[in-house]
């Protein structure tokens, strides 16, 4: 499946975050209620590629470092479902003119999930973080989503950075006080390393633990 938009986002990801970022890996993509967001740090599939490793399209890897899994994945949401729509992976990224990347792109959805029209995502359960722009410097507003087994059932809008920071903050305070903050430590074997799981507390989170303010 040609996706117009997935080669506009990619090629200015590719070119940005190797010059703002350094190896920043480029999203996959969520339509949501009409519109099409970005996730720059959680990829559902991972999850079920760990379970399938036969599975992952590892023979048409590329060696970009701004996307080291391999594929771009689109996702939409439907009556607070998560679904799949896409897979799609570079089979040429040759350097042209001015420096810029010639992408092309090849669908390998039938591959992965063969004789499959709806394909719902049951297996991932945990937070996704939803943005409006694919650059971290300019995006508008957050959506957060906390998941069970692809069902939407809490949403969190964060209207700017001011918004987004503090929840980090709350959020990573919260995630102190559970149980699941001393399992993901171990799973990552940090000592002391805290200020990087408070960094990337969306990811390691699997709810949202952050009330919302009293009106």
């Amino acid at each position: 499946m040609k996706n117009s938009i997935t080669i506009g986002f990619i090629a200015f990801w590719v070119l940005a975050s190797s010059a703002v970022f350094g190896t920043q890996q480029a999203p996959d993509k969520i339509i949501y209620n009409g519109k099409v967001y970005f996730s720059p740090y959680i990829y559902p599939l991972e999850s079920y590629f760990e379970k399938y490793p036969d599975k992952h399209p590892t023979k048409y890897q590329n060696t970009l470092s701004s996307l080291r899994r391999g594929y771009i994945a689109t996702f939409e949401i439907n009556n607070n479902q998560l679904y799949l729509k896409d897979i799609e992976i570079i089979i040429d990224d040759t350097i042209v003119e001015n420096g810029r990347y010639k992408m092309k792109w090849k669908s390998v959805l039938n591959e992965v999930f063969p004789n499959q029209d709806v394909i719902k995502i049951d297996w991932f359960t945990g937070l996704l973080d939803l943005w409006d722009s694919m650059c971290y410097t300019i995006y508008n507003y957050n959506i957060i989503l906390e998941i069970d087994k692809g069902y939407i059932i809490k949403e969190k809008l964060l209207k700017n950075k001011e918004e987004y920071k503090k929840f980090e903050e709350e959020q990573f305070k919260a995630f102190l006080k559970t149980k699941e903050y001393k399992k993901v430590k171990r799973k990552l074997k940090m000592v002391g390393r805290d200020s990087f799981l408070q960094r990337f507390i969306i990811k390691y989170s699997s709810k949202i633990l952050v009330e919302d303010d009293e009106k």
